[in-house]
């Protein structure tokens, strides 16, 4: 969705990829590049079910979430944009809890 505020033109979007849709990840790495192109300030709220060290520091092995958070990671480092997700758990499910973004 565009939005405009005085002359400042941005894109807003909400993503969510399912948890285990890897594929999904490129999907969204090639719509965010087209988006990044076109705009010069984009926002996305997304719920991505992936993990990285970045914003989740008790991450560990080799699972499906953490190859996700691998992607993710390129994508936005290929985008230039910035997670604001400071570390703060995000899921609560009983006792467990945990930072995806």
């Amino acid at each position: 969705m565009e939005v405009r505020v005085d002359r400042v033109q941005c894109v807003v979007a909400s993503v969510y990829i399912p948890p285990g849709e890897i594929q999904k990840v490129q999907v969204f790495s090639e719509q965010l590049a087209k988006v990044c192109h076109a705009y010069e300030e984009v926002l996305v709220a997304m719920d991505s079910n992936a993990r990285h060290k970045y914003w989740d520091e008790e991450v560990s092995g080799s699972g499906t979430n953490k190859k996700m958070g691998d992607m993710l990671m390129e994508v936005i480092l290929d985008n230039h944009v910035e997670v604001l997700n400071d570390g703060t758990h995000t899921y609560h499910k009983g006792d467990y809890s945990a930072s995806w973004i």
